[in-house]
Parts: structure tokens; C-alpha cells; sequence
């Protein structure tokens, strides 16, 4: 007994395949992961600049070397990083999604640990609400891209 999957016709006219197995997605889950990114990306930089000055925050952290430097944590890097990691995290779904059946579990943990982890340099020394701050932009994206990949991600059993 073969398993064919027959296609039905989408509003278009267009065959879409109803193979729940297929990797193929529909391009709107890729429009909605780019509208994720950009999203994540947005609300890092309103959070940053809200969050600074609702909190008094200065925005600087001090490193570790010898002599420490002051180093001022400006519109700049919060878009860089944002990008960054909104980019990786789309990226490495796929990827994934490619790899294992598992893609989307696996990803989740993944993508949360992450965002436990990106708490542990705001131990650092820098003032309480350049820790508030900070921490209020890693969790805007997390909030952001987590839900949004984990639902755009197909479910394979």
C-alpha cells in the first residue's frame, strides 16, 4: 500500500501538498518569520530606549580588563545584537527543521536556555537599571521570536 499524497488546490489555483511529512512551508511562515525578526529587532530598540530613561539607566558597562574601560552601550550595538541573534535563531530552525524530525523541540529548549544564558553577563558590574534595561531587551526578542518560529515550525510526529 502506497501512502500518495494528492495536492488540492489553493485560492490561487496553485497544487499545495497536504503531506504533513513534506519540509516544504508555506511562504507565508517565511513572510511571518521575517515580520518576526524585524519585530524582535523593533521592540529591542524601543525597549533600549524606554527602558534607559524610565530606569535612569546610564547604558554603560565596565569590562574585566586591566584598566577597565567604560563602555557605552548605544543605539548601535542593541540593533546589532538584535539582528544578530533574530537572524541566528531563524537560521538555525530552518536548519533543524532540515536535520531532525525533532527541529522544533529541539530549537525551543534551545532558543530558551539561550535567553537564560544572555542573562548571566548582566551580573557584571553596571548600574541596576542598565541591568533592568538590558535585560528587558533580551527578553524582547525572546518573546517575540520564540512563539512566532515555534508556530511557524512544522510538527512532525
Amino acid at each position: 500500500m502506497t501512502n500518495d499524497v494528492q495536492p488540492t488546490a489553493t485560492l490561487s489555483g496553485e497544487a499545495a501538498n497536504t503531506d504533513p511529512a513534506s519540509p516544504a512551508r508555506p511562504r507565508a511562515d517565511h513572510k511571518l518569520r521575517a515580520l518576526a525578526v524585524v519585530g524582535a529587532i523593533a521592540l529591542a530598540v524601543l525597549v533600549w530606549l524606554v527602558a534607559g530613561p524610565l530606569f535612569g539607566a546610564e547604558m554603560t558597562v565596565q569590562d574585566n580588563n586591566d584598566p577597565p574601560k567604560i563602555m557605552e552601550i548605544g543605539f548601535g550595538p542593541i540593533l546589532f545584537m538584535a539582528t544578530v541573534f533574530s537572524l541566528l535563531g531563524w537560521g538555525s530552525i530552518a536548519l533543524l527543521e532540515r536535520l531532525t524530525r525533532h527541529g522544533r523541540l529541539i530549537w525551543t529548549v534551545l532558543a530558551t536556555a539561550l535567553l537564560l544564558l544572555s542573562f548571566v553577563p548582566l551580573l557584571g558590574p553596571m548600574s541596576a537599571g542598565t541591568r533592568v534595561a538590558l535585560a528587558l531587551t533580551h527578553v524582547a526578542v525572546g518573546v517575540v521570536l520564540i512563539p512566532v518560529l515555534y508556530r511557524t515550525s512544522p510538527r512532525r510526529a
